[in-house]
């Protein structure tokens, strides 16, 4: 199973936990207890066991925590970019 986490590292870009918050326009504690309180789906951990979000993961955080329309200003932002 490591090698297909691997894997998928290497096809999709990732994002640590104080990234993804920032792009919720949150504090990286709010996030990380709503995964622990289950109202955020935890995305799958690296092997040193911090959280890998992608833009799914984000996406349903900002659905789950009421933060969608900051991650639709960021997703804006990151197409207007290139």
């Amino acid at each position: 199973m490591e090698i297909e986490i691997s894997r998928k590292i290497k096809m999709q870009n990732f994002y640590s936990t104080k990234q993804a918050a920032g792009i919720l326009e949150l504090k990286p504690d709010a996030l990380s207890k709503a995964v622990w309180q289950d109202r955020v789906t935890a995305p799958p951990k690296s092997p040193s066991g911090n959280y890998l979000w992608n833009i799914a993961h984000i996406e349903a955080a900002a659905w789950a925590m009421g933060r969608f329309l900051q991650f639709k200003k960021w997703e804006v932002r990151i197409n207007a970019n290139g």
